[in-house]
């Protein structure tokens, strides 16, 4: 076997590489003679265009054995070989070239003509009469080949691309068959019904769904569904929906409304149309498609949900009136009950012996009892219903502690209970309602008191920290521990009784007493602990128990902590307003107003006024108050707000339009106690605020503050 392989370039002293385009065909001989190949090996290297790579065999097995290895792009087959014909070659080509002419130029020697036929029939692509070929007659073939090879290829690949194109378009068809069935499926389980309308002939397309929502028969001319459409209308929808539809399809933007439709039973029905605008080939709107749904349902929903609102509007408003009434008239009497066993105590009305200076010390523990009863109820009620607005300020932790602790000190005292308390020196101020957080500890610490058994301790511990890292005595939680945020803890502690862990869930319901039998020995309301909660969660804050039934309770109440800027007023003890003193012989007597209705409470407040030797005169309604201010020109005026002709916040102001009444000091007093009452009086031109029951020593450390005694 000869096998010889190497790459073969014509060069001319007419062309360059840089002129033509030169490409590379491989090619295999297979041919027993050796001039006839060293011929066309020549032929082939004249060629300026092409570079060849060259493969030669002697015999039809080595011919195979090529083609196998080298997969040539054409091959020269002689049909006369030692061991057979090339027929053969033809045939075992066959297999690997299905439905396409073979790249097999077959050379034939003088009288093969029939078997050459032959070979074209087994699918060769040319054969030449090895004594006719040249130079130019093979570079012909070649060529011919070559592009009929290029032209299957590209012929193939097309092919190929039409098939991913139509499997593409199949698998397309497939998904919108999909979706259509879905869409289709999802108009029906929706109850939606697709419309379309041409614009032009103003012609309509309604699904079975348009025509149930409409209550038409689904025979109706499609040039006729516009108008069964618009007279479908309510008359009072009518003008508005078909305004909105032409103003969709002028600007060309969406068509979105709801609208009420009349059916021929008069029934009324709530529908959602929406719609989009489709334009032609010159811009401008030829057709419109939509959808409707029956939205019936959600507007009775709606509409019970504003009923349902207003009742609850209208409840609320009941319920603030009757807390109101009901706070006016347990006031009102405690005013009396309180002032009259002040007065008595102090004996301004005679001398009192020892057991009745016991009695009269039970009417006011009891009257206080119930004031206080009174005020939980109401701020429950307020800050339940989110009219409790917090006057945030910074206030000093020692002060707020301090105050609070002076409350329960003479009960603690009485019970033999230490108190103890201790405030990390690295807190100063910080940013809350003083007066609500005061009455967070207060609650805490009157229940320690109230469940600790005598010679136990009570402790009000203040921390701060954050994490794993705290400063002060307090225990701290786990839970607060693990949100790893800085917090200032208030933790009341006690030795008391303790509570059991089925009870502790229970701690933070209204009205509900873990000590609630006939023989409950703990008086209470069970609102202490709720109002302590609520005030805590208004300051964005937490409140966490930690109990062990017979040893003792921690209630700690955890705020965010951020340093606020130290206020000076916090830091300034608190001094009373000045007394009333005696009145020398020849000294002015202040002229005192009283504008009240109530008999009880006008004897009160004479009785205790006359004792510190103040000239009094009294009016029972508003109208009485006025003209007596301008008559008697009164150097103080004690303006109660409820009372009948005229109310105080009128009388008020008639007062305060009068130039020679406009600086006279008033107090206003209410029982009514509710929020926004001290910014309405205020308003109105008083001076100072009072809610009853009044204590009468604060009345007269105000009174002596305006008078200036």
């Amino acid at each position: 076997m000869d096998n010889l392989s190497f790459e073969a370039m014509s060069s001319s002293p007419f062309s360059t590489l840089s002129e033509v385009q030169v490409t590379t065909t491989k090619i295999l001989i297979v041919d027993d003679s050796d001039s006839d190949r060293s011929t066309y090996v020549r032929y082939l290297q004249s060629e300026a265009d092409h570079f060849y790579q060259i493969v030669e065999a002697e015999t039809l097995e080595d011919g195979l054995e090529l083609w196998r290895s080298q997969r040539p792009d054409i091959v020269l087959l002689d049909l006369k070989l030692p061991d057979g014909d090339g027929l053969e070659f033809l045939e075992a080509l066959n297999e690997a070239y299905t439905d396409q002419r073979l790249p097999v130029i077959v050379l034939t020697g003088q009288g093969d003509e029939t078997i050459a036929v032959r070979a074209m029939k087994l699918g060769a692509s040319d054969y030449l009469k090895k004594k006719d070929v040249t130079a130019i007659s093979l570079s012909i073939s070649i060529n011919l080949v070559r592009d009929r090879i290029a032209l299957n290829a590209k012929l193939a690949k097309s092919i190929q691309q039409k098939e991913e194109l139509h499997q593409h378009l199949q698998n397309r068809t497939n998904e919108l068959e999909i979706l259509s069935e879905r869409l289709a499926l999802s108009l029906k389980s929706g109850a939606i019904g697709s419309w379309e309308w041409n614009i032009i002939d103003n012609t309509m397309h309604w699904d079975e769904r348009m025509h149930e929502l409409y209550a038409v028969s689904e025979q109706s001319n499609r040039l006729l569904l516009y108008d069964v459409w618009t007279n479908a209308l309510h008359p009072d929808d009518r003008h508005t929906t078909e305004t909105l539809l032409h103003f969709a399809i002028a600007e060309m933007k969406p068509f979105d409304a709801e609208f009420r439709v009349v059916h021929a039973d008069q029934s009324i029905h709530f529908i959602r149309s929406y719609g989009i605008v489709v334009s032609g080939d010159h811009g401008d709107a030829e057709r419109m498609i939509g959808v409707n749904f029956d939205i019936s349902d959600r507007k009775q929903v709606e509409e019970q949900l504003l009923r349902t609102n207003q009742e609850l509007i209208h409840a609320t408003r009941l319920k603030d009136e009757f807390l109101a009434n009901m706070s006016h008239e347990l006031r009102t009497p405690l005013t009396a009950v309180l002032g009259m066993s002040e007065v008595l105590h102090k004996q301004l009305l005679g001398s009192v012996n020892e057991r009745q200076q016991k009695a009269l010390g039970a009417i006011s523990k009891g009257g206080k009892h119930l004031l206080e009863l009174i005020n939980d109820i109401l701020d429950l009620s307020k800050i339940s219903s989110g009219k409790v607005d917090l006057a945030l300020d910074s206030v000093s932790v020692q002060n707020v502690c301090d105050s609070s602790l002076v409350y329960v000190k003479q009960q603690a005292f009485i019970k033999n209970i230490e108190i103890y308390s201790n405030i990390t020196p690295i807190v100063s101020n910080i940013c809350v309602d003083e007066r609500r957080i005061r009455q967070v500890l207060i609650n805490l610490l009157i229940n320690a008191v109230k469940f600790t058994p005598s010679k136990g301790q009570v402790s009000l511990l203040v921390s701060v920290g954050c994490g794993e890292i705290w400063e002060g005595e307090a225990k701290v939680p786990n839970q607060f521990k693990e949100q790893n945020l800085p917090m200032i803890l208030f933790q009341v502690k006690d030795t008391g009784i303790g509570i059991a862990p089925k009870d502790i869930r229970r701690l933070f319901q209204p009205f509900v007493q873990l000590d609630s039998g006939l023989n409950r020995q703990y008086e209470g309301t069970g609102l202490g602990l709720v109002l302590v909660k609520q005030i805590a969660e208004l300051h964005y804050g937490q409140v966490a128990v930690e109990s062990v039934l017979g040893k003792g309770s921690h209630f700690t109440v955890a705020l965010p902590y951020q340093m606020a800027e130290p206020n000076l007023r916090s830091l300034e003890p608190i001094t009373p307003f000045s007394s009333p003193i005696a009145k020398s012989k020849n000294a002015i007597v202040p002229l005192i107003l009283i504008a009240e209705d109530n008999e009880a409470n006008i004897q009160t407040f004479k009785a205790y006024l006359s004792a510190y030797e103040y000239d009094v005169i009294l009016a029972k309604n508003g109208v009485e108050a006025v003209e007596m201010a301008k008559d008697h020109h009164p150097d103080i005026i004690l303006m109660d707000i409820q009372m009948p002709v005229m109310d105080g916040l009128q009388a008020t102001r008639l007062i305060r339009s009068d130039k020679k009444l406009a600086k006279v000091p008033i107090i206003a007093l209410t029982a009514r106690a509710m929020q926004g009452d001290e910014e309405l009086c205020i308003a109105a031109g008083a001076n100072e605020y009072l809610s009853k029951p009044v204590e009468l020593e604060q009345l007269m450390r105000m009174i002596g503050q305006f008078l200036d005694v």
